[in-house]
């Protein structure tokens, strides 16, 4: 014979699906506003994401050819390797990106605005790739890795995840930096502060 408190426990978990279609229903509508701001902050998100890709790739480009000039790869020193050595695990990168990522989007996934989140998280994420844009086609440096990876093909059309070349202004640090933003601003106080 079960006991009094499984038929609640089972009760609640029959009730979960229509509980988590109300909280979608109540947080996630839009209206005409919202779908114009949202909109409007997508196109600006992504053609600043396209030509922040097209100045990394003008980057590299400029990479390879100073190699070509000089008839051999030339590398910045740098105190890290000389003391650690080199370290060639570029997929943790991608790795901390997505340790970063999927709790943030789980959390504005759950949050009680979540459209507020997400055009803020874009208009920032946007913003920071125009800034990008510039310090990408400015600083163009020797990357220090040798495994990096030079474009070949046209600018506006390659993508390549780890290039050579823009390694001052990283994309991987504007993920983290946004995703923290989106935590200390969005997160429930008694997680983060």
């Amino acid at each position: 014979m079960p006991k009094l408190g499984s038929h609640r426990v089972l009760a609640v978990f029959r009730r979960a699906p229509l509980l988590v279609w109300r909280r979608v229903r109540r947080n996630w509508w839009l209206d005409r506003t919202c779908i114009i701001f949202l909109v409007t902050i997508g196109i600006v998100f992504g053609l600043s994401y396209y030509f922040m890709n097209v100045m990394a790739n003008v980057a590299s480009k400029r990479s390879k050819l100073i190699e070509d000039a000089l008839g051999t790869r030339y590398t910045l020193p740098d105190v890290f390797f000389e003391f650690i050595g080199a370290v060639e695990l570029l997929w943790m990168t991608d790795m901390f990106d997505a340790l970063m990522f999927v709790p943030t989007a789980l959390l504005v996934a759950w949050h009680e605005r979540p459209w507020r989140v997400v055009s803020r998280l874009l208009l920032a994420w946007g913003l920071a790739s125009l800034i990008r844009i510039t310090t990408v086609a400015i600083t163009s440096v020797p990357d220090p890795r040798p495994s990096c990876q030079y474009v070949e093909g046209n600018v506006f059309t390659a993508f390549t995840l780890h290039r050579c070349g823009d390694a001052i202004y990283s994309g991987h640090t504007l993920i983290f930096v946004v995703c923290a933003m989106v935590w200390t601003s969005f997160a429930p106080k008694n997680i983060v502060g």
